[in-house]
């Protein structure tokens, strides 16, 4: 076999990645043009419950029958890409037809198990070895960069993929595995076993089927590149629909009007309720008696930066840029208007500019904090909301 024919194959990377962009022409389109404004979404989400985000800034979730739409799909995608990709595997002579041997490893086993592994297939053609991906957090360019910086002295090279349908098929779930096929059926297996030829003299001497453990294990730490492969279009088609409606979400909201700043002014807001009536349990025992005054910030406390900005204002969005890079806290921006022209590509361009995510104002934030002219910054002062009223410099007011 020359090194050509026998070189690193992984095939079913080549042509995953290669059937992805066929079945998905706009996906590195959407990916470029979306990535921000899906990737703040998401954040939103994940922080509306991690930081406990006032339910008057938590955004709406996406319905859970368009996620497994999505999810089906998804998986519908990977399965053609894989199959078709198994099918090329066999093309370029990696299963060939008669008898096989396919050993089952992982980045688990170590480096020096790995070499000995690739040396004992080399000039092989019907060994194969096998592996379920490449180790969580680790790109594809370097997990394949690290199979071949192990193979860079044997000549030829062995057979070696990337084959997640087979650890399926198998049931594979803990390496060094070898199993013997003879025309698409399972001849024998063992465990715990990385020698090729110590296992084919167990198969010569009349052992078949399931020989068991042989030797010590380790997990597969590789996920499956399947379902890696469907997380991430789950992601993308997730941020697809996010940017679709954004888009459509731009196009028909309507912005809060408020005046402009004329001078600085600094108020404060009681937030207190008065309850009026008592409040009791089935039981019918009073929790909160009538007349009592309740302070939300007495039991949660408040240590986000609110700004409210009309974002068609150069001069604002200014204001809006320093109040967020000196913020002491997390910085919440809300805006009064957007470029609808624009629609939420000037809005990604926005956050990139401000450095954060931003959302539209709505008549009922307004009223609670009784916002009345922009630039407003909001803050807790002790018991007390604080609103300051920023205005432009002279010389670059609008």
């Amino acid at each position: 076999m020359s090194e050509r024919d026998g070189a690193l194959v992984i095939v079913a990377f080549v042509a995953l990645l290669f059937l992805l962009a066929v079945t998905a022409p706009t996906a590195a389109d959407v990916m470029a043009d979306a990535a921000s404004i899906a990737e703040q979404g998401s954040a939103l989400r994940e922080n509306a419950t991690r930081e406990e985000l006032p339910l008057w800034l938590r955004p709406k979730a996406i319905p859970e029958d368009d996620i497994d739409v999505i999810q089906v799909r998804s998986r519908r995608v990977i399965d053609e890409a894989m199959g078709q990709a198994v099918g090329q595997a066999r093309i370029a002579g990696l299963a060939l037809p008669g008898r096989r041997v396919e050993v089952f490893v992982s980045v688990s086993l170590g480096d020096a198990v790995l070499r000995e592994i690739f040396q004992e297939a080399s000039g092989r053609s019907d060994v194969t070895v096998m592996f379920r991906g490449v180790p969580e957090g680790e790109s594809l360019t370097v997990g394949i960069r690290r199979i071949h910086s192990l193979l860079k002295k044997l000549d030829p090279v062995p057979n070696v993929v990337i084959d997640p349908r087979k650890f399926q098929e198998r049931q594979v779930a803990s390496v060094p595995e070898v199993v013997l096929v003879s025309n698409a059926t399972v001849i024998a297996r063992a465990k715990g076993i990385a020698g090729i030829d110590a296992f084919l003299r167990r198969v010569d001497s009349g052992k078949r089927g399931d020989m068991g453990l042989l030797g010590p294990t380790l997990a597969v730490i590789e996920p499956d590149l399947i379902e890696v492969m469907q997380k991430r279009l789950t992601a993308l088609e997730l941020r697809r629909k996010m940017a679709n409606a954004m888009q459509d979400y731009l196009s028909k909201a309507a912005f809060v009007q408020i005046p402009p700043v004329t001078e600085e002014r600094v108020r404060q807001i009681d937030p207190s309720i008065y309850v009026t009536h008592d409040i009791t349990d089935a039981s019918g025992r009073v929790l909160t008696a009538a007349g009592t005054r309740i302070n939300p910030l007495d039991k949660v406390p408040f240590n986000a930066r609110i700004v409210v900005f009309d974002a068609t204002q150069e001069w604002q969005r200014g204001i809006a840029r320093t109040l967020v890079r000196d913020a002491k806290s997390k910085a919440i921006l809300l805006a009064t208007r957007l470029d609808r022209e624009a629609g939420w590509r000037g809005l990604r361009q926005l956050e990139e500019e401000l450095r954060a995510p931003v959302y539209l104002l709505t008549p009922e934030v307004r009223d609670r904090f009784q916002i009345e002219r922009t630039v407003s910054v909001i803050e807790a002062r002790g018991r007390v909301f604080e609103v300051r009223e920023v205005p432009a410099p002279q010389s670059r007011q609008d």
